[in-house]
């Protein structure tokens, strides 16, 4: 076998390799989105067994008309205290999924993640924004061509810079396999007022992305 002969078998073994591993790992990819999933529907199983869970529920936002397979039946959840701050966080809720199928939301297209009732971006591992949800753009008021591409903490959302967001997030992309879900709830505050919610982080189906829901809640005067 000449060089040149011996070349070519040896890139064409190469190739075969590469493709090998990739379907390896999209193999390993869906693997990781079904367990997350099935982690998932196994808490909201044994937390029903235990008396019911905790829910964040969507006020002043219109749901589809026809059941949604993304999002279970809320239970209403207990208002967080008023802070004087410009935000505030509080202790996390016990329902680490808040009600939502996130297994559901992972086979979902951006298309559809617009269609959510309630507010999702997705980040990367730095806390760059790569989707950014109509429902979101719309309470927020801030158009996507402003928000993606740029890195929540530091350029979207300063306020949220802090151990109790932030620092939640951090530890999720660290370690997404046994943190699994960050549930806590946090005050934006806005020159037309409050917004109260309930934000639930959880890994994305494409490895290095991440899904933050954000769950808009009703407060007593």
């Amino acid at each position: 076998m000449s060089e040149i002969e011996w070349l070519r078998h040896r890139v064409a073994t190469l190739e075969a390799e590469l493709a090998q591993s990739r379907a390896q790992l999209q193999e390993l990819d869906e693997l990781r989105s079904r367990t997350f999933a099935m982690s998932a529907e196994l808490e909201r199983l044994r937390e029903t067994r235990a008396g019911g869970a905790i829910s964040g529920f969507l006020p002043a936002i219109e749901r589809p008309r026809e059941s949604a397979p993304f999002l279970r039946s809320p239970t209403p959840a207990a208002p967080a205290a008023p802070a004087a701050s410009a935000a505030s966080v509080a202790p996390p809720m016990q329902t680490p999924d808040q009600g939502i199928d996130f297994g559901a939301i992972a086979a979902l297209s951006p298309e559809k993640l617009d269609d959510l009732p309630y507010g999702l971006i997705t980040l990367d591992a730095t806390g760059r924004v790569i989707h950014y949800n109509d429902t979101e753009s719309r309470l927020v008021g801030l158009p996507k061509e402003r928000v993606i591409g740029r890195n929540f903490f530091q350029e979207i959302a300063p306020c949220t810079r802090l151990r109790e967001f932030e620092g939640r997030f951090r530890e999720l992309v660290q370690d997404p396999v046994r943190v699994r879900v960050k549930t806590f709830d946090f005050v934006f505050r806005f020159a037309k007022g409050d917004q109260h919610v309930t934000v639930v982080i959880t890994p994305s189906r494409v490895r290095g992305r991440f899904h933050m829901a954000l769950l808009r809640r009703a407060v007593e005067a």
